[in-house]
């Protein structure tokens, strides 16, 4: 007894022969599996043949499901309900929970087949947009929430954040932000408006990048959020050398008598430590390191209320390089050693006379 498939191979990962090689069993059949099979028998007295054709069917399977939508007014969207199987799947759609045919009707709604259209959608659009698709094997069913918001540009990085950042090091300044439309950002220094141009990058997620940062890169930077229902700022600080200084005005009633005190991540400043140099307005951190990250808090207090105000310091370190690299074992054809600071050591020995 002998079996093989007409104009293919069989499965020998998944077949097995049973019943004395009379039976041929395929577990996990998938479409490749359908064709023409041919099974043989023979003795010394002849031979016979018998065909077996063989369809595979399959229950629905998702190619695409629709996914969620966040839509500003009068935008377009697109929900798709991609699937496959055999025989071929029917796709049915409804409306919170409703038949789309029963739905109030919606001029901007175009239904093709898997798909649907939202043209010129409103605030009063949002709804919930079901997928059923179906053959006499199985269903899938899915959701997708289609949100339509009208939200002016929230700058979701705090404000006034001071970045330190060493000579001939990248600096990466964020500006995460929140927007139905989709804010546009844009970023302006102390006197110009920023262009995404050597030696700076706009990132999409709003992050301005300077790739090799330098002196003149220092100073006061504004990422601006824009979108048709309004402007938002934020302003951040980039220093280029080792101390970090944050300033603190403050107004008030000039009958009151007025005191400043700095915090860092809400707890009082280091006594012992001279680094912190407080000046009437003034708090400098002198030799900067990656301990001195937080949240600094100005806090003004008069005998009647107090105000704060705070800012967050972020520190980039510069990594140091390894002292010495020798590379060992290079006459070998897979692989080679390396060995950190062994050349310096041995630099460092007496060498003889």
């Amino acid at each position: 007894m002998s079996w093989r498939k007409e104009g293919g191979e069989l499965p020998s990962d998944r077949m097995s022969l049973l019943n004395f090689r009379r039976t041929l069993r395929i577990v996990d059949v998938d479409e490749s599996d359908a064709g023409d099979y041919r099974c043989s028998a023979s003795n010394t007295l002849g031979s016979a043949h018998h065909s077996i054709k063989v369809t595979v069917k399959a229950s629905p399977f998702w190619i695409s499901p629709p996914r969620n939508l966040i839509l500003a007014p009068n935008e377009t969207g697109i929900l798709n309900c991609r699937v496959s199987g055999d025989p071929k799947p029917k796709i049915t759609w409804s409306i919170n929970g409703i038949p789309i045919d029963n739905a109030p009707q919606d001029p901007g709604r175009k239904v093709e087949e898997d798909t649907i259209i939202l043209s010129h959608v409103q605030t009063g659009s949002s709804a919930v947009y079901q997928c059923n698709a179906s053959n006499q094997f199985g269903y899938l069913m899915a959701n997708a929430f289609v949100s339509v918001l009208a939200e002016p540009p929230r700058v979701l990085t705090p404000p006034n954040n001071v970045y330190q950042v060493i000579t001939n090091n990248p600096a990466l300044l964020d500006c995460a932000t929140f927007g139905s439309p989709m804010p546009t950002i844009t970023f302006k220094d102390s006197t110009q408006a920023i262009q995404s141009a050597d030696p700076y990058v706009i990132h999409e997620n709003g992050s301005l990048e300077i790739d090799v940062a330098q002196q003149t890169n220092g100073g006061r930077y504004t990422c601006i959020a824009t979108n048709a229902l309004g402007i938002r700022e934020n302003h951040v600080l980039l220093q280029r050398d080792m101390d970090a200084v944050f300033e603190c005005k403050v107004k008030h009633d000039p009958s009151l008598v007025t005191s400043v005190t700095w915090l860092k991540d809400h707890a009082t400043l280091p006594q012992a430590s001279d680094r912190y140099v407080v000046e009437a307005e003034r708090l400098t951190i002198r030799d900067v390191t990656e301990d001195d990250e937080g949240t600094y808090t100005c806090l003004a207090t008069t005998s009647l209320d107090q105000d704060s105000a705070s800012a967050m310091l972020t520190v980039v370190e510069q990594r140091t390089p390894p002292p010495a690299l020798e590379l060992t074992g290079a006459g070998g054809k897979r692989s080679v050693q390396l060995n950190l600071g062994a050349a310096a050591e041995r630099a460092q020995q007496p060498q003889p006379q």
